[in-house]
């Protein structure tokens, strides 16, 4: 796809300032939806979430 971006890792996506994919990656993009994965502040995220 012309869109799609990758990354070594998720946190490397997140600290870019990327959130997970709808389609994808959809239990992780409803936790971005949640607020607890949040684009550019992984410190935060790492606290909201246990698999980082």
């Amino acid at each position: 796809m012309k869109f799609r971006v990758f990354f070594k890792d998720e946190a490397t996506a997140i600290v870019a300032g990327y959130h997970p994919c709808g389609k994808c990656m959809r239990e992780h993009f409803i936790l971005f939806k949640e607020g607890k994965i949040i684009p550019g502040d992984i410190e935060t995220t790492k606290k909201n979430v246990d698999f980082l």
